[in-house]
């Protein structure tokens, strides 16, 4: 059915609470933070971030795809 048929179109997806600014702004903070290194402005780093607490508002989920699923994402 058409109501169906996934959108890939990340316009239609509304961000009331701007999360997407808040998620670049803790990731330059990390980089910064813990970018070491001759050049500050050019972080780069082998050290791995630590885990921070997860809240209870938070949730997870993993997307399996196959290869014919990521081919039939590629032809749409």
């Amino acid at each position: 059915p058409q109501d169906l048929i996934p959108i890939y179109d990340r316009t239609v997806i509304k961000d009331p609470k701007d999360i997407e600014t808040e998620i670049l702004n803790l990731w330059q903070s990390l980089l910064k933070r813990f970018s070491g290194g001759k050049e500050p402005d050019n972080p780069r780093s082998l050290k791995l971030f630590p885990s921070p607490e997860i809240s209870s508002d938070v949730f997870r989920f993993t997307l399996e795809l196959t290869r014919e699923d990521i081919q039939t994402l590629r032809e749409r």
